[in-house]
């Protein structure tokens, strides 16, 4: 009889897992198709990061080789060469160490001064500049243009109109000793106007004097007293 009746209870655990059985199947059919659809969906997720990867590449190039992008970086390297340029011969001029950095943006063009005062580096706008340093500035400029210039399209001969003006002495002595040799090698003729005798040695150089009489002004050569 016990045998029997574990035979029974054997037999209906049969009947049973028989009669779950094709719900479990069912369940692992659909844990299978899960499984393989998450990886289909995963490998789709890297494929699209990558192409919006190549896409943000590719926006970036057309932006870059397009023809504002093209002006732009243009724009950008030639403000580089000027700011190098500046860099090298304000050290000529400017007694302070200032290092001028220019900003080009979309919209905006910006030039900063960075001077060192301590272990502190203080920027301003140029605008923010003395007196005398922006009257350097003026000239720094176009120091540092010309070179860029080819020398076939370039002036020959450039007039400085009382250059000196807000100047001090060591920045006098440095424009004149120092500054107009440089430019006199860009420039074959550097005329300067001035109502002050120059007394500073520079190499060829050659004085004239106005004089007027009857109203009339001519250029005599030599200092005249």
């Amino acid at each position: 009889q016990d045998v029997e009746a574990k035979l029974r209870r054997v037999e209906k655990s049969l009947k049973e897992v028989n009669t779950k059985l094709p719900s479990i199947r069912s369940q692992l059919d659909i844990q299978k198709l899960n499984r393989k659809q998450r990886k289909t969906l995963l490998a789709k997720r890297r494929s699209i990061k990558e192409r919006l990867a190549d896409l943000e590449v590719y926006k970036l190039l057309v932006d870059a080789y397009s023809n504002k992008g093209l002006k732009m970086l243009m724009v950008e390297r030639i403000a580089k060469m000027i700011e190098r340029n500046i860099n090298k011969y304000s050290r000529l001029l400017l007694r302070e160490n200032i290092v001028f950095e220019f900003k080009v943006g979309r919209n905006t063009f910006d030039i900063l001064a960075h001077r060192k005062t301590g272990k502190k580096v203080l920027s301003s706008d140029i605008r923010r500049l003395s007196g005398a340093e922006s009257r350097a500035f003026s000239f720094l400029f176009p120091m540092a243009v010309l070179p860029l210039i080819p020398a076939s399209r370039r002036s020959n001969l450039i007039i400085l109109d009382e250059p000196e003006t807000n100047f001090g002495e060591d920045m006098k002595e440095a424009f004149y000793t120092k500054f107009v040799p440089q430019l006199n090698r860009v420039i074959p003729h550097v005329m300067i106007v001035t109502p002050l005798e120059i007394n500073y040695q520079i190499p060829g150089i050659r004085y004239f004097t106005a004089v007027k009489e009857g109203g009339v002004a001519t250029l005599v050569k030599g200092i005249v007293k």
